[in-house]
Parts: C-alpha cells; structure tokens; sequence
C-alpha cells in the first residue's frame, strides 16, 4: 500500500516539477519524511527520478538560455559545498531535528524574499549565496526553494525554467554520486517503478508547461516553497 502510495506521490509531482523546475524534492522530502522514512532513505527514492525528469527537461531545453556568470558561480561555487552538507547529515542525523529546522528557515527566507525589494546582487554577493545553497541543499535536500528564490531575485524572465533544471541536474547527480560511492546505496527494484512513473509525470507536465507564462511560473515556484515548509514543519506533530 505504501509503495502505491509512494507510487501517486511521485507522478503528481513528476508532473509540477516538469512544470515549474522544482517539486519532486522540494515537496517529496518532507511528504516522505512524515512516513517516517530515514533522510537517505529519502534520496534514494527521489534523486533517480529527479535525474532523470531534469535529465529531460534539459535535453529539450535551450542551453543558452541560461547565464554564463550563473553557470560559473552555481558550479564552482555552490556544488562543491553539498557533499559537506551531506556529510554534516549523516553525523548529526539522531541528534539535530533537522525537519524544524528545515521548515522555519524556509518560511523566514520565503518572507525574506517578498520583503525584498530586487536590486542587482554584486556577483561577490552571488558567490556567498550560492555557498550557502549548496551547504543548505547538502544538509536538507531541499535547496531548490533557495535557488528559485535566489533566481527569482536576480532575473526577470521565462529563462529562469532552464536555470533551475540546469541546477538540480547537477545536484541530485552529485547527492547520488555521494550515496553511491560514500553509503553504499544500491538500487533497489522498486526504483525502476518510480523512475517510469516520473517520467511519465515528466512527459504529461511538458505539454502542460507550454501554456504557462513567467507570472504564473513565479506563483507557482513561490507556493510550492511555501508548501513544503508548512509540510515538513507539520509533520513533527
């Protein structure tokens, strides 16, 4: 029954975050964790069909669309600092209730952002923030709130889509790579059902996705921040 379960979970996200760039992890981390599923558990059910959703989505995206001085700041910047946080993770786990923390920091960054009025981040500001997200993504699984929020900030059009996908292609390949080769995860069976399932939810979003303008991409990104806070913070009670 859970798996099934797991099973609805996975394609109706598959479907949003083939949409607006995130909800697979930023939505599935904390609805898995509420069944009481261990953290890396967690990944090891989401990661291979975020990979391959973004995977996708790249493929059929325009590359160029996407800021040299973004790609430089995200690789350089924020990607080497996620293995630190998973590892900070995996220490700490039975010590730190990293759901409370999770969820409060990101309703105060999610009301940061509406206070903040935009201006042009110094590329210096830029390198720091992504230094955060990466340590911040490593530790929770759940940096795509902050780097739609960073991205939000920093642009003011449709290409914002192609970024995000770029991003969390790279770091559900890393956090994967980490579990791998550091926890000895393997790949179980019932990964094969959620990878189909994703891609499904993939294909249905990418039809869907062509009648959404950047406004509605914004609300959208925003409410599922937003969501996922008030999801991970409820499930402690």
């Amino acid at each position: 029954m859970i798996i099934f379960e797991f099973v609805i979970i996975i394609f109706l996200l598959s479907i949003i975050h083939s949409i607006v760039g995130i909800g697979l992890l930023i939505i599935g981390t904390p609805i898995l964790l509420a069944y009481n599923l261990s953290f890396f558990s967690t990944l090891e059910i989401l990661l291979p069909c975020s990979l391959i959703i973004n995977l996708i989505n790249l493929i059929r995206s325009n590359k160029k669309e996407i800021s040299p001085t973004y790609k430089k700041i995200f690789l350089f910047y924020c990607l080497p600092f996620v293995p630190l946080g998973l590892i900070i993770t995996y220490f700490l786990r039975e010590i730190i209730n990293f759901k409370l923390i999770i969820g409060f920091l990101i309703l105060s960054l999610f009301f940061l952002q509406i206070i903040y009025k935009k201006k042009k981040l110094s590329e210096i500001k830029q390198k720091y923030i992504s230094i955060f997200i990466g340590l911040f993504h490593g530790l929770t699984n759940l940096g795509g709130s902050l780097i739609s929020l960073f991205l939000l900030v920093i642009n003011t059009n449709n290409k914002i889509k192609t970024a995000i996908d770029f991003s969390y292609f790279f770091l559900a390949s890393l956090q994967y790579s980490f579990l791998i080769l550091f926890l000895n995860s393997g790949f179980k069976k019932e990964n094969f059902i959620f990878i189909f399932i994703g891609i499904l939810g993939c294909l249905i979003g990418n039809l869907i996705k062509k009648y959404i303008n950047f406004n509605t991409l914004s609300f959208f990104l925003k409410a599922m921040i937003l969501t996922s806070a008030i999801i991970v913070i409820a499930s402690n009670y």
